[in-house]
């Protein structure tokens, strides 16, 4: 079992992203929605620690580059089709506001669900 805390990208952008999501990686797109990851699994060992972590405004467990995964490394070697850059037509969406975070839960290889969310 892995968990892990996440801000899933609200509409109307996820649609723009999971849309070249769906083309890159097929995969990945069947396990998660278009996400940020705050918490990654090593980090969310104590659901205490998770709470004052997100209690904490601006005070996250490490630097953040903020990024959304269009093709997870995972998957790179079961995946053929090749990324062209002009064909994925990707439209930056607006920038993103994020009202929750959310505490995520993966069992096996299994698709991710929410087990706890937390208002922002």
């Amino acid at each position: 079992m892995r968990r892990q805390v996440s801000l899933y990208v609200p509409e109307p952008a996820r649609s723009i992203v999971d849309a070249v999501r769906t083309r890159t990686d097929p995969i990945q797109h069947e396990l998660i929605p278009a996400h940020v990851t705050l918490c990654r699994d090593d980090e969310v060992t104590d659901g205490t620690v998770v709470e004052r972590r997100l209690a904490a405004a601006g005070r996250l467990p490490r630097p953040l580059a903020p990024h959304i995964t269009l093709r997870h490394p995972r998957n790179v070697a079961r995946l053929t089709t090749p990324i062209d850059r002009d064909a994925a037509g990707f439209a930056h969406p607006a920038p993103i506001h994020f009202a929750k975070a959310s505490l995520i839960e993966q069992v096996d290889d299994g698709p991710w669900r929410v087990i706890a969310v937390y208002p922002g």
